[in-house]
């Protein structure tokens, strides 16, 4: 699929890039600021692996023949893995692509985000 945004390699770059800034922020001494930025990027995954996932059971109920053709695309193959809506491992090219993503069995519980109060 043609770049809309950036291509495959600019994506890899960009992964690398949070995975350096991951790595830099967990050198900080400051515990308070380490955890700030580990509860941040937990709700980050939170709030898009829900409604990622969802996007790919409708897929797989109503278009069958998407995900296949989706599975093709290294940035959106890339992006299932990490939030773990197929099998596999992350795909490395010669760039070397960060695996650090937040599995959502280390998410925790974050009641307000997983059952928001009706209004």
């Amino acid at each position: 699929m043609e770049p809309v945004y950036y291509s495959n390699k600019e994506f890899i770059e960009i992964l690398q890039d949070i995975d350096d800034m991951i790595e830099e922020a967990e050198k900080s001494p400051f515990q308070q600021s380490k955890d700030l930025t580990k509860s941040i990027l937990k709700h980050f995954d939170l709030v898009h692996r829900e409604p990622l996932s969802r996007m790919m059971k409708m897929i797989e109920n109503d278009y069958p023949d998407l995900r296949s053709k989706l599975e093709t695309d290294y940035t959106i193959k890339t992006m299932f893995r990490l939030y773990d809506l197929i099998e596999g491992d992350i795909i490395k090219s010669s760039a070397a692509v960060p695996n650090n993503f937040i599995p959502v069995e280390d998410v925790g519980y974050f009641p307000t985000i997983i059952n928001p109060k009706k209004s």
